[in-house]
This record gives structure tokens, C-alpha cells and sequence, in this order.
């Protein structure tokens, strides 16, 4: 089994303090499980409560999930941890060790599930500023994550041609409540001097976040492309002069090769 992440510790403590309470898993209890909260309701215990419903219904043809989801109450109307394995036995066919035995297999899966693919609100967000600035682009950056995942601070990696160094990059780190939020006090300026020039930025961490690029006024971006927990930005090979931005088109030349991109004036930002 591989090693399971701080998120998925936290997550099986919580499960199974609610498998032993004697109501067991209800929308008064999952409130004091407030991993579970922040990860499936953004700290709302009735949204987290349906969600985990919805979802441990929808995986209930799995044995391990439905032993779990017995233990847990949900598939179960017996009062007491003892009550509920022993309706998991008779639905089940086999014993309350056993019961127990699956149920455990299950609320570690669930976890897993909870700490990974079921993350709605929770998934941390990595958010990319890029404006023109004199001879190239302005780069900020912002992330935010639940501090229960643990993420490490973003890297960045600047391609010109065939060279790729790592930047450097100052980040100011702040936590409150349950989330931690990183971001750039000062914006980092990448010259385009004619050379194939590209940024990349990596975020890892225990889940694969959120990308969002926003290009404020007409910074000289060609593409944008994300995979995973990376974002790579491809810049002109030369900065967009502002006379070209009264036009409908301009040209970004890469490596020698032009191409003809729209450029669409923006009324709602300042030149």
C-alpha cells in the first residue's frame, strides 16, 4: 500500500473517530472532523456531510466502502459501532472481525478518495499575473492551499533558447485559519530580446492544483499550456511594442519563424 499523504492521515483519524461514536457519521458529528469539512464543504459540515454521502454511495459496490459505509452509519440503523458490525456481518456474509477488517481497508480508501479526486473547493490554486512591461513581461504569482495538504513553494524556470536556469524568486508566506497563501511582493520581469524565450512554473505537492493565467492589457504571450502541476508560458522572442496594440493584429517571432496572432484592444484595462 503506498504511504499515505498528511491529508489522508488526518482524514482516517477522523473516520475513525466517527466510526466509534455511538450515532456515528451524521451532519452533527462530521463537525468535529473539521479535516473532513475543509477538504468536501469548505468548512460547511451539512455540505461536506452530503457530499460524502453522494459520493459513498455512489462507490458502495466495492466491499471495503460498503463495509465502511455500514460502520459508519450510513447503511445502517443500529446504534453503536458493535450494533452496525454486526448488520455489516448479515449484509455481508461473514463476521464482525471480518466486518471490521473491510471496514478499515475502506475508510482508508475513502480517505485517499477524499484527499485526492474528491477535493472540490479544497484543491490548492496557483494563480499566474502577466502584464507588458518595458522589453518583455511582469510575472506575479499567488497560491493558496488548505494547510492539511501540504505543497511546497512554487518553482520557476526560465528558457531562453537552449539554456534553462531556476529563478530566484522572493514569496511571502501567510497563514490563517486552515489555509496557507504564498505570493510575489514584487513582480518578476523576464526580458525578450529576440531569443526563443519561455517561463515555466511548477507547483508540487502531496494533490495537482488549479492553474489560472490571466494576461492583464497585451503582454507578449503566445501560448499557455498546463499539465499537471505545471504551467508553461511561451513568449514572443520580442516585446510587443504599444504601437502595435492599436492594430487588430501583431507578429510574435519565434526561433526566425513569425506568426500572426489577433490582438483584440481592451477597453476595461488601462494602457
Amino acid at each position: 500500500m503506498a504511504e499515505q499523504t498528511t491529508a489522508e492521515q488526518a482524514v482516517v483519524a477522523e473516520l475513525r473517530a466517527l466510526r466509534r461514536r455511538s450515532e456515528g457519521l451524521t451532519t452533527e458529528t462530521i463537525a468535529s472532523a473539521p479535516t473532513l469539512c475543509r477538504l468536501l464543504g469548505n468548512g460547511d459540515p451539512a455540505l461536506a456531510y452530503t457530499r460524502f454521502q453522494h459520493y459513498v454511495l455512489d462507490h458502495a459496490d466495492d466491499r471495503t466502502v460498503k463495509a465502511a459505509a455500514i460502520s459508519l452509519g450510513l447503511l445502517s440503523e443500529s446504534e453503536g459501532v458493535l450494533g452496525r458490525l454486526e448488520d455489516g456481518g448479515q449484509e455481508l456474509y461473514i463476521d464482525q472481525r471480518q466486518v471490521r477488517r473491510l471496514s478499515d481497508e475502506g475508510l482508508a480508501r475513502l480517505a485517499a478518495l477524499i484527499s485526492s479526486n474528491w477535493l472540490v473547493e479544497a484543491s490548492p490554486v496557483l494563480t499566474l499575473i502577466v502584464a507588458s512591461a518595458p522589453g518583455g513581461i511582469a510575472l506575479a504569482m499567488q497560491a493558496r492551499h488548505p494547510a492539511v495538504i501540504e505543497m511546497r513553494v512554487p518553482e520557476i524556470t526560465h528558457y531562453r533558447g537552449d539554456v534553462a536556469a531556476e529563478l530566484l524568486v522572493e514569496w511571502k508566506n501567510t497563514e490563517v485559519d486552515d489555509a496557507v497563501s504564498y505570493s510575489t511582493p514584487r513582480a518578476l520581469t523576464v526580458a525578450l530580446d529576440g531569443v526563443a524565450t519561455s517561463v515555466a512554473v511548477t507547483w508540487r505537492g502531496e494533490v495537482w492544483p488549479k492553474m489560472e493565467v490571466r494576461l492583464v492589457g497585451q503582454p507578449s504571450v503566445q501560448s499557455v499550456e498546463t499539465l499537471g502541476n505545471r504551467a508553461m508560458l511561451r513568449l514572443c522572442a520580442r516585446a510587443v511594442r504599444h504601437a502595435d496594440l492599436s492594430g487588430m493584429t501583431t507578429t510574435c517571432h519565434r526561433q526566425g519563424r513569425g506568426k500572426t496572432a489577433q490582438v483584440l484592444p481592451n477597453r476595461d484595462l488601462a494602457p
